[in-house]
């Protein structure tokens, strides 16, 4: 009986406790154009319509594109206590020098992103 409990345990170690962080983050996420808002915390409705279909599409490999209008930047994404680290490495003249953060709603269908070098502030939802 104690061995099988402890297969049990093992069991469950490897099947629920192996999960990468990065996994809740892996796919791709749509920006909600209506939620964008500049650095003095105020709607941007122009720059929401500017950025239209903006499309994060996180990897596996710990990296993404973001497709826009303008076309696509890639970059490397990082995992810490339920934030994501963005920094977006091509182009590198569009790069800016501050990473993008993320942070999970509690039910992870969505996505608030803050920061860059604009500090906008903007919802993304997973699709």
């Amino acid at each position: 009986m104690g061995r099988a409990i402890t297969i049990f345990a093992l069991l469950a170690v490897v099947l629920f406790g192996c999960t990468k962080p990065e996994a809740a983050f892996t796919g791709k996420w749509q920006l909600d154009p209506k939620t964008v808002k500049s650095a003095d915390s105020k709607a941007d409705p122009v720059l929401g319509t500017t950025l239209g279909l903006m499309v994060l599409d996180f990897k596996e490999d710990k990296t993404f594109v973001l497709s826009s209008r303008n076309g696509d930047q890639t970059g490397t994404f990082d995992v810490d206590s339920g934030t994501v680290t963005m920094k977006i490495t091509s182009p590198a003249a569009d790069a800016p020098k501050k990473p993008l953060k993320g942070k999970l709603t509690s039910d992870g269908k969505a996505m608030t992103v803050t920061g860059g070098d604009t500090l906008l502030t903007m919802k993304f939802t997973k699709l």
